[in-house]
């Protein structure tokens, strides 16, 4: 997409079907009407490297509340802008053309793109060059498992949902799991289990199913009961080692 808008190829219409939206009136309700529901047909070649790199993103973290709130805010900041040229191009009789700034324009967005690129790409390379096997030492791979043992050793529960690919979950790991006091304290008063979500698996989505689980990092926290304490329940967010050792401390006094 950055090397569309560096201008290698470009992302439009056939020119017979441009031709036709053309010709579709643009006064009157109607015409309004028409011309806005074909809008991002003309807009595609502009709008589609940007829109597209969003739905890759959303569609890879798979969390509906968040990509609903970004597309939401790209189509509220596109829409402004033709609102705000509607309301204002007829009284100012100011007439935009395509000059040479347009251009440069969509070769910074271009180079941004490119930048972006980079950044995930070693974010993904670190990730799978680093990634762990989970240690079966500490934490199950099974809810079913976990929640067994739990119940006939009478502890509470921790349960992590989190996937390879997904940087918070790398970090919540490095930053918290795998520092030996949590360790040490999940494998004496706990169980832990870990349901890796880096696919969408059975055990993936049968975990998920349980606990309604939108995003990850996850994290799910059961009383000796096998009861959620919902108000202790981590989604999406990284806590430091400390935070950690104090949530667990309130669940073990409980």
């Amino acid at each position: 997409m950055a090397f569309s808008l560096l201008g290698l190829f470009d992302l439009r219409l056939p020119a017979s079907v441009q031709a036709r939206l053309t010709k579709i009136p643009s006064t009157g309700f109607r015409g309004i009407f028409f011309v806005g529901l074909t809008m991002g047909l003309f807009a595609a070649p502009c709008v589609g490297p940007v829109v597209g790199p969003l739905l890759v993103y959303v569609a890879k973290t798979r969390d509906l509340a968040l990509g609903f709130w970004l597309l939401f805010a790209y189509a509220l900041g596109m829409g402004t802008l033709f609102l705000v040229l509607g309301l204002f191009y007829g009284a100012a009789k100011v007439k935009i053309g395509s000059g040479a700034w347009s251009v440069w324009v969509k070769r910074a967005l271009g180079v941004l793109m490119i930048l972006v690129a980079v950044y995930y790409g070693r974010v993904i390379y670190a990730q799978v060059a680093g990634a762990k096997p989970v240690d079966d030492k500490v934490w199950i791979t099974s809810l079913d498992e976990g929640m067994t043992r739990a119940a006939a050793e009478k502890k509470p529960m921790v349960v992590d949902f989190f996937a390879q690919w997904c940087s918070p979950c790398i970090e919540l790991d490095h930053q918290v799991w795998e520092r030996t006091g949590i360790r040490r304290r999940i494998g004496e008063k706990w169980v832990g289990v870990k349901i890796d979500c880096t696919q969408d698996t059975p055990l993936c989505r049968q975990a998920v199913d349980r606990f309604q689980v939108i995003g990850w990092p996850t994290v799910v926290f059961l009383d000796r009961k096998q009861e959620e304490i919902m108000t202790e329940r981590l989604t999406g967010t990284v806590v430091t080692e400390e935070e950690m050792e104090k949530i667990m401390e309130r669940m073990e006094t409980e």
